[in-house]
This record gives C-alpha cells, sequence and structure tokens, in this order.
C-alpha cells in the first residue's frame, strides 16, 4: 500500500527589526540562535531596490512572519518620507516614526507576537554613538543639530515603549547579553523535541526570562525609592553650601559620592550600584535622578523635560521632574528659575493630606525666596512648615532639626541674631542625638552656630564649635577632602579677626593645597583660597607675596568667568588697593577704574558696589592730590 507523500511543514518566520550600522552583529547572533532552533530570519537588511517600495516590501514579509523581536537602541535610523494610507494600515494619529518603529507598530497592528530587547549603554554598538544619525552629506554643525533632534526622537520612543510595558528584557552589557543568547540556545534541542510549531523558542525561551522580570518588578520599584532619597539627599546637600562659592557643578565626581553616601547613610559602593542601575534604566525619570547625582546636569535636564512633556498632569513622577529641574537651576544659581519649577512641585502636594511632605515643599521654596532677598514672604512659609513637621513628627526628627535650621539662617540674614541662635542650638541638639555625634550633618550645624556667635562678636564660643566641625569632616571624609578645606578656611578667617594671624596661616595654606589637588591649580576656588591668604599676608606684612597670589586669583578668575564678571571686580579692586598701600597708586588706578567699569555695567550706577568703587577710587585720587576729580 503506497502512502501518500505528506508536504514538510513550513518554516516559521521571524522578523528581525533593528538598525545594522549601530547592532549588526548582535542581529548576526539572535538570527544565528534562529537558524540553530530551525526558524528563517528576516530584517530590512534583506531589501533590494528591485523589491519594490521598502515600506509595501516590509509588510508583505511582516505579514508572513510568526512574530518579531524589535531591538531598539540610540540611533533613530532612516524614515519612510510620509506614511501614506496605501501602504500601512497604523491609525491615523500615528506620530512621525523611523523604519524600525514603523515596523514594530504594524506588526503590533497585526497581532503579531512582539519581543523588545533592549541593549543598555554597556553594550558593545557596531559603529560609535558619536556617529550614529550623522549624516555626511551635510556641514558637520547642521548634521550634529540634525542628529541631536533624531536621538530626542529615539529618547521619546524608548520612553513610551517602556511605559507602554512593552520592554522586558533590559540588557545593560554585553556579559547579559551573551547570557540571554546562550540561555536560549542551551533550550534549542528541548524546543525542538517539545514543539512542532508556534509558539516558538521564544515563547520558551524569552518567556522564561519574561516570568523572572516579573519577580524582578519589586526591585525596580526598590531602585526608584532609592533614587528619589538620593535626589532629596542631593537638595539637602545643595542647602548646606553656597552655589556662588563652593558650587556643586565644580565638584569631583569621587566628592559628590562620598558627600551623598554620607547623606543618605549608605555604603559608597552601594550608592555606586545604585547610581549604575539609574543611568541604564529606559525610565526617564530614573535615568534623569541618576544623572543628576553623578554631576551630569545637561543630561539629567534633557531627562526631566522629557518626563514633563509626557506625563500627566497629577502625576508624583512630574513633580521629581520639576524637583530635579529645580536642583539644576540652583546648582547654577539660577535661583528664579529654580523657585518657578519649586512652586509647581509644590502644587501636587495637598497640605491636609501630607501635611509633613507640603511643609518640606514649602521650605524649599521659602529657602529660594530667602536666597533671593524676598524674607518677609519666606518667614511664614517656614514657620508653617516648622509648625507642622512638629505637629506630625516626634521630637527628635532629624526633619524637624531641617526646619529649624531653615528659619533660624532666614532671622540671622534679618540680623535677628538673639531669635536664632536657640533654634540653632535645638537643631544642633536633635542632630546629635538622631544621628551621632560625629555625622556630618551634625559638622554643619556647628559651622552654622559658630558663624552665627561670630556674627555677635563672640568668637570664644564659636571657635570650639568650628574646630569641632572641623575633626568631624576631617574622620568622616579623610584629611584632604575639600569639605575639610572649606572648615579649615572657615576656621582661619576667625583666627584672623581674632588677630591670631600666625595660627590662621598654616590653615590657609593647606586649605589651598587641598583644593589646588582636588580641582587643579586654575579652579575658580583656589582663586577664593589665594585671596584669603593674600589678605592674611598683607595684614602680616608681606605684600610682595600677597601681590604674587592676588595677580594669580585675578588671572584664574578673568580665564574661568571672563573680564567683565563681578569676580573679576573683586580680585582688580583687592590688587588694587594693595598697589595703594605699597605707593603705587599709577598702577593701582586703571585697575579701580576698571573694577569700577564692570560693577556699573552689570548692577547699575546706583548699586552699593558701584558706591564702594567710586569710594576707592576717591580715596586713591586725593592721596595724588586731585582732589576736583575726587
Amino acid at each position: 500500500m503506497m502512502h501518500a507523500e505528506t508536504s514538510p511543514a513550513p518554516l516559521l518566520r521571524l522578523f528581525i527589526s533593528t538598525i545594522d550600522s549601530e547592532f549588526k552583529t548582535l542581529h548576526q547572533q539572535i538570527a544565528q540562535v534562529a537558524r540553530n532552533l530551525g526558524y528563517q530570519s528576516v530584517s530590512m537588511a534583506d531589501w533590494a531596490a528591485e523589491d519594490g517600495e521598502l515600506r509595501a516590501w516590509l509588510s508583505l514579509q511582516i505579514d508572513s512572519c510568526d512574530a518579531l523581536i524589535h531591538i531598539p537602541g540610540v540611533a533613530y535610523g532612516a524614515e519612510p518620507v510620509n506614511l501614506a494610507p496605501a501602504t500601512q494600515v497604523l491609525p491615523a494619529e500615528t506620530p512621525r516614526c523611523s523604519y524600525t518603529q514603523y515596523q514594530f507598530l504594524y506588526a503590533q497592528q497585526r497581532s503579531l507576537k512582539t519581543w523588545v530587547i533592549a541593549p543598555g549603554p554597556g553594550c558593545t554598538r557596531d559603529t560609535p554613538l558619536d556617529q550614529l544619525d550623522l549624516d555626511p552629506s551635510l556641514p558637520l554643525a547642521e548634521a550634529r543639530q540634525r542628529q541631536h533632534a533624531l536621538r530626542q526622537l529615539q529618547q521619546q520612543w524608548l520612553q513610551r515603549l517602556k511605559d507602554q510595558g512593552h520592554v522586558r528584557h533590559q540588557l545593560q552589557d554585553d556579559h547579559a547579553l551573551s547570557t540571554l543568547l546562550q540561555k536560549l540556545n542551551d533550550h534549542a534541542s528541548e524546543l525542538h523535541q517539545r514543539f512542532s510549531q508556534w509558539p516558538s523558542f521564544i515563547t520558551c525561551g524569552l518567556q522564561r526570562i519574561e516570568d523572572k522580570q516579573d519577580r524582578t518588578e519589586q526591585g525596580d520599584q526598590e531602585l526608584a525609592t532609592q533614587l528619589s532619597q538620593v535626589q532629596a539627599a542631593l537638595s539637602g546637600v545643595q542647602r548646606h553650601g553656597d552655589p556662588k562659592i563652593d558650587s556643586i557643578t565644580s565638584w569631583s565626581q569621587d566628592r559628590l559620592e562620598t558627600t551623598l553616601a554620607s547623606a543618605t547613610t549608605m555604603d559608597i559602593a552601594a550608592l555606586r550600584v545604585i547610581l549604575t542601575a539609574g543611568k541604564t534604566s529606559l525610565d526617564a525619570l530614573l535615568q534623569g535622578q541618576a544623572l543628576l547625582a553623578c554631576g551630569q546636569r545637561d543630561e539629567a535636564g534633557e531627562k526631566f523635560d522629557l518626563v514633563i512633556q509626557q506625563e500627566q498632569s497629577t502625576s508624583d513622577r512630574l513633580k521629581k521632574a520639576y524637583d530635579g529641574m529645580a536642583q539644576i537651576a540652583y546648582d547654577q544659581a539660577h535661583f528664579e528659575a529654580a523657585l518657578a519649577y519649586r512652586q509647581k512641585a509644590t502644587d501636587f502636594i495637598e497640605k491636609q493630606a501630607d501635611p509633613c511632605g507640603w511643609a518640606s515643599a514649602q521650605g524649599e521654596v521659602a529657602y529660594l525666596l530667602d536666597d533671593l532677598g524676598r524674607h518677609q514672604e519666606a518667614e511664614p512659609l517656614m514657620r508653617e512648615a516648622l509648625r507642622l513637621i512638629e505637629q506630625h513628627l516626634p521630637p527628635t526628627h532629624p526633619d524637624i532639626a531641617t526646619a529649624l535650621n531653615n528659619v533660624a539662617t532666614l532671622l540671622w540674614s534679618a540680623n535677628r541674631l538673639k531669635e536664632a541662635e536657640p533654634l540653632m542650638r535645638r537643631a544642633l541638639k536633635i542632630d546629635d542625638a538622631s544621628s551621632s555625634p560625629d555625622h556630618p550633618n551634625v559638622a554643619v550645624k556647628l559651622n552654622n552656630l559658630a558663624t552665627l556667635l561670630w556674627s555677635a562678636n563672640r568668637l570664644k564660643e564659636a571657635e570650639p564649635l568650628l574646630r569641632r566641625a572641623l575633626k568631624i569632616d576631617e574622620a568622616c571624609y579623610g584629611p584632604d577632602h575639600p569639605n575639610v578645606a572649606i572648615r579649615l578656611n572657615t576656621l582661619a578667617t576667625l583666627h584672623q579677626a581674632a588677630q591670631r594671624l600666625k595660627e590662621a596661616e598654616p590653615l590657609m595654606r593647606r586649605a589651598l593645597r587641598i583644593d589646588e589637588a582636588c580641582y587643579g591649580p586654575n579652579h575658580p576656588k583656589v582663586a577664593i583660597d589665594l585671596t584669603n591668604l593674600a589678605t592674611l599676608l598683607k595684614a602680616t606684612r608681606r605684600p610682595m607675596e600677597a601681590e604674587l597670589m592676588m595677580r594669580r586669583a585675578l588671572q584664574i578668575d578673568e580665564a574661568s568667568y571672563g573680564p567683565d564678571h563681578p569676580h573679576v571686580a573683586t580680585d582688580l579692586s583687592n590688587l588694587a588697593l594693595l598697589l595703594q598701600a605699597t605707593r603705587r597708586p599709577m598702577e593701582a588706578e586703571p585697575l579701580m577704574r576698571r573694577a569700577l567699569q564692570i560693577d556699573e555695567a552689570r548692577y547699575g550706577p546706583d548699586h552699593p558696589e558701584v558706591a564702594i568703587d567710586l569710594n576707592n577710587l576717591a580715596t586713591l585720587l586725593k592721596t595724588t592730590h586731585r582732589l576736583t576729580e575726587a
């Protein structure tokens, strides 16, 4: 009896959607896995001009496939000139998209099974990142501008995939990629034995990994919580510093990480793991928070902008993005912009539902109002924030110490020292009890109280507080850390005010050495140290040494800020006064006139700084017997 021949079962087809200029090697590896398992792969690389219009060919090929793997990267790639209805079945409102995005959208519209494999920054590209999406036919500046615009579109696409739950396999580096491919190959024989038709190798291979991914979602939520804590800690670090003197923008990555690890009571290695995980996430908010904590402000701002554009008006994520933008603006001493972002962030918090959250957010707003000199608006906000926090938190909670310190600082700036002092002492007592006597937060409170006492001319009471703050920071950060240099300079300046110049000088010189080693010899922070030391040397009648340091400080600031910056005007005035004191008025006069010109242009003719410049110049003119001009 003859048996009828049976036709062989058709090969299952898999469409691989990626840009070969970025991931040709990865494409080949996945295609090889498919072949090992007995499946046929197809991609846009198989298209030839004689096959007809590309989009029509893509639609035909995807229609013949059983599934599609989409591998999005940094590159946007080529795009259709238009989305003509005759060649696609996408909804009319489909936004601008590249060919690879079109492939994924078309497969989704046709109800094909789709998977997204998202290689992270650690995965090898076949083309350098700065060359992707760069059109060689355009002038370089125009090509870079076009490249930036396409990268923004691709980032929006990645975020859309993430938000819609398509991204299940995020490969952070080549090791993770190799592990994924190896797992698929390991299952090859098992899959051949158990399955003769769809579902294919992906259903058993990738699906197993998807099941594991579900179990890690809780870990993703934990990462979001940790990065929010880091962002809050960064805000606290900013509040305790002065962006005009020691801006976080000038900090090294090591200093920033050390400070944040201490503020969050994390091990520094654990903090670095969290920041790395955030930067490699496809979540724009987590990326922004991690980049901000790594000092990459421009990149962080782009991520926060993306969240602001895409999130719903009531989203907590939107609040965090506004907070991030506020921190970036504050870092750059753009206080008006920082205030606007902070106020937007506070709109998301209801006072009755979350009194402590409202108080914390309003405290941030009040802090910026104080920076802008709007004390009458700031004080009631700060006091209401303190009232709520005291009402809802235990009496030794560190947030109460922060709120007390904020109110005290405001009162201090209004010269209400007697009101400020008990608040600062109470804040110090709380931090002593809630953390430990050797915590950096305690050092900050000690420094604040000491400076307040110094303002009241109580130098003997201030000195032991400053010494304790210095000792804490040396133990916490090490003897050569920039935070230690700040404490050294403060203590040295106090000694100088008390006419203990011999004790002040070695402290200032040590601070200078630390900052030169940390920032380099031509950093503005070094210029401040040089000016401090030069002032001390002038007081000890060593004008030649002082002049050399003042001229070096002037040179650094001119190179750093430009020739017409107020810091340069201050340097010019300092040097001119030294030259005048050493009877060199002809050299001093052009420096004074230039300082006056800078300040008039920057502040206007009626500003107090201009008045000081005019007074200095008039005094000089008197010494040269030019009384009419004076």
